[in-house]
């Protein structure tokens, strides 16, 4: 169902540094990247002279093999190599994005959930929260969410599950290397929840191991181990306006992008008996905590709460053993949020930062101002979107793309649809092809969903349902 909206471009700068070290990757087997792609600094100068990515090293690396075979199917559809490279590349965060939203429907089944309880909890973190809208993205939030889901899941599992969990939790940290404080939180929650003080000590292994492997790679970058990127520290003195960027801001909030994940908050503290409940509560906060004491926050092109994508995960799950009155609020809220998230299936939320841009509005005001939050101003921003669109040729905006532009006027991809079905006439294939295409992926998961939330559970000693 994601790939029905597949976007077909890369817009932000982090996006677009990890994007071209997945380039280098598939074509010349290193991870120095050329230090500007158009007029993007995507890279900073490293060891040797030569330029690196700031940002983080495993999408770019699960994303090389797209971009290799990708670059190859470019000539033959008398594409750019680039784009459609870049194109393809944002199949690795739909896929994430599908696992994560798997996982929780596991950990749902494991926090007790009934088969139709935990599909429910997986359709709402799928399309509910701003999952949807960043599973079209090339940012490394939704990897993340997939491996700190994987990594929670094995925890209660046995044998090579329990083996995954623990390797998840390591990836997790390459994926961000914030993510370290999962494990530690989670081997918490578990030691709290079981009283068992020894369960801390092997997902903070895990944890520890990802973070000598990320250390390693700022060496290999930078010659330094503490050479992390974008510079940034952490102070507790930020925590009150953090939280309050985090949850509550009109730009960025929680509570107003994915109002579904803090409904799985409260649910996660009733439900504080269950050993797992309390770790990825534990787990959500860490998250949260690390996140609002960041100074400075970010607040760059984002569309919500990227910075807790994270935790859906963990937050969503309880929601699946919810029934009767808060089982009908989980699926209002969840409908809220697949509302908020719509305008952004069709368009690129990144065209609103844009237009304000253009309007001279401050960056400030676009997050705590309720007359210019994307929430609000992302509607109008579509209905401009697909009234260019209709006047576009798909072509013309490919050959033009990949400049770097500052306003709507000249960022060529921003005038049509993003969705890749859309540019399908570029190619001489109908549009009206593209469109029964992304309507099948549609029905198609939908029929997977359907078949199982009415199946029986799977047989429990995989470690793949809850325990009778």
């Amino acid at each position: 169902m994601y790939f029905a909206f597949l976007r077909t471009g890369i817009f932000v700068v982090d996006g677009r540094s990890m994007f071209m070290v997945a380039w280098s990757l598939a074509h010349k087997a290193t991870f120095a990247i050329p230090c500007t792609w158009g007029r993007s600094q995507i890279g900073v100068p490293g060891r040797g002279g030569v330029c690196y990515s700031q940002w983080y090293p495993l999408l770019s690396i699960l994303a090389a093999p797209v971009v290799a075979v990708s670059s190859r199917l470019a000539a033959p559809l008398n594409l750019p190599q680039l784009n459609l490279a870049a194109a393809s590349a944002l199949i690795v965060p739909a896929l994430s994005g599908a696992a994560a939203a798997a996982v929780t429907m596991l950990l749902a089944c494991r926090l007790g959930a009934p088969a139709r309880g935990a599909v429910l909890a997986a359709i709402g973190m799928a399309f509910g929260t701003e999952m949807f809208t960043y599973a079209r993205t090339f940012f490394a939030e939704v990897p993340a969410a997939m491996f700190v889901g994987i990594g929670a899941w094995g925890l209660f599992a046995g044998g090579r599950a329990r083996w995954a969990g623990y390797c998840a939790l390591a990836l997790a940290v390459l994926t961000k290397p914030q993510m370290v404080v999962v494990g530690p939180a989670l081997g918490l929650g578990l030691a709290l929840g079981e009283r068992d003080a020894l369960r801390l000590v092997a997902p903070s292994v895990a944890s520890a191991v990802g973070g000598v492997l990320y250390l390693g790679y700022n060496l290999l970058r930078f010659g330094d181990l503490f050479h992390f990127g974008p510079s940034a520290h952490f102070s507790l003195t930020h925590l009150p306006i953090g939280i309050a960027f985090l949850l509550i801001s009109p730009g960025r909030g929680l509570l107003w992008y994915s109002p579904l994940a803090a409904l799985g908050a409260v649910v996660l503290w009733r439900m504080r008996g269950n050993p797992l409940a309390v770790a990825c509560l534990a787990a959500s906060v860490a998250i949260l905590v690390e996140y609002a004491s960041k100074v400075p926050l970010g607040g760059g092109l984002g569309w919500g709460t990227r910075l807790l994508v994270p935790a859906f995960p963990l937050l969503c799950a309880p929601l699946g053993t919810l029934s009767g009155g808060w089982a009908k609020v989980a699926v209002a809220l969840a409908v809220v949020g697949l509302i908020v998230e719509s305008p952004t299936s069709i368009s690129y939320f990144e065209r609103y930062y844009s237009e304000m841009v253009s309007r001279g509005v401050p960056r400030e005001q676009v997050i705590w101002s309720v007359a210019h939050c994307p929430l609000i101003g992302v509607w109008p921003s579509a209905a401009h979107t697909i009234s260019d669109a209709a006047k576009s040729d798909p072509r013309t905006l490919i050959k033009k793309s990949g400049r770097r532009s500052r306003s709507v006027d000249t960022a060529q991809l921003l005038h049509g649809l993003a969705v890749w079905w859309w540019f399908l006439p570029a190619l001489g294939i109908p549009l009206w092809a593209g469109v029964l295409l992304a309507l099948a992926a549609c029905l198609g998961g939908a029929l997977i969903l359907w078949r199982a939330a009415t199946a029986p559970g799977p047989p429990d000693e995989t470690g793949w349902a809850a325990d009778p």
